[in-house]
């Protein structure tokens, strides 16, 4: 798949239904792959796992989720993968050497959701994890993370004209992983669409929570692509409201698309000139 400023990747082999054109992957429900660097997959080569340092940049893709509806949850993250022993070595867990920050598959590590969404809400969140024992290993990590939620800012994103983004049409999600002094220190998710931005500044999550995502995000982590979701209780922690009892099947449930997937070196805004 195209990624612009990181050569070379591939889509590890999915767990569902999934195409892609070279530019552009096309996720069905239950659905789930990674970027990886060889042909051989994670569950045969936790070496093939590409780790990608974000300290410092902007990562950025276009998302169309006209189709992804209320219960569904088409996601767009990064996690510290391989999960480790005390050791360092790598720990196959449930099969692919997976890991995230609520334990799926049984291993801890550090997580960056970019993006958890469907065309009602979106969701971005960091999560901290406790100080790794030995070279990598995690034993608890923060579940809940430091949550910013669209449904908590009003006409910011729906479906219709009458919201700031119309996911009726694609969207462009920008991140930033802003360094001071070689640290993690700020967080941001810009969602652009024909010239109207909504931009999440994830004011919850302090410079000392993020700091602690330091050495994830410098050393590297592993861009997963997930598309997941079930009843509406399932998914009420992200959409509801607005949604209801709706659940993720059927119509709803249908394509998601991430394209124009880019990475680059952070470059802050310019300094206004002061007032005469």
């Amino acid at each position: 798949v195209a990624f612009r400023g990181l050569e070379g990747v591939r889509l590890a082999r999915p767990a569902g239904e999934l195409s892609s054109d070279g530019r552009a992957v096309r996720l069905g429900h239950n659905n789930f792959t990674s970027l990886v660097g060889t042909c051989e997959a994670p569950d045969n080569d936790p070496e093939s796992i590409t780790q990608i340092p974000v300290l410092g940049t902007t990562l950025s893709f276009e998302a169309d989720l006209s189709r992804v509806s209320c219960a569904c949850n088409l996601a767009v993250y990064l996690v510290s993968a391989p999960a480790r022993a005390k050791s360092g070595a790598p720990v196959k867990g449930r099969g692919d050497y997976y890991c995230d920050a609520n334990q799926v598959g049984g291993q801890w590590c550090p997580e960056i959701d970019l993006m958890e969404a469907n065309n009602r809400a979106f969701q971005s969140t960091p999560h901290r994890c406790d100080t790794p024992v030995g070279d990598g290993h995690y034993e608890a990590c923060d579940r809940y993370g430091c949550a910013q939620n669209t449904r908590d800012m009003g006409q910011a994103y729906g479906l219709g004209d009458n919201y700031t983004i119309d996911t009726r049409h694609p969207f462009e999600v920008n991140t930033t992983f802003v360094a001071e002094g070689g640290e993690f220190v700020r967080f941001t998710t810009t969602l652009s669409q024909g010239g109207r931005r909504v931009v999440l500044e994830h004011a919850s999550c302090s410079q000392a929570y993020l700091r602690q995502l330091t050495r994830a995000v410098r050393e590297g982590m592993s861009l997963i692509f997930s598309y997941w979701g079930s009843t509406a209780q399932t998914m009420a922690w992200m959409d509801s409201p607005p949604c209801g009892p709706q659940s993720c099947d059927g119509p709803n449930a249908g394509e998601g698309i991430i394209s124009n997937l880019a990475i680059a070196a952070y470059v802050p805004p310019p300094t206004p000139a002061p007032t005469p």
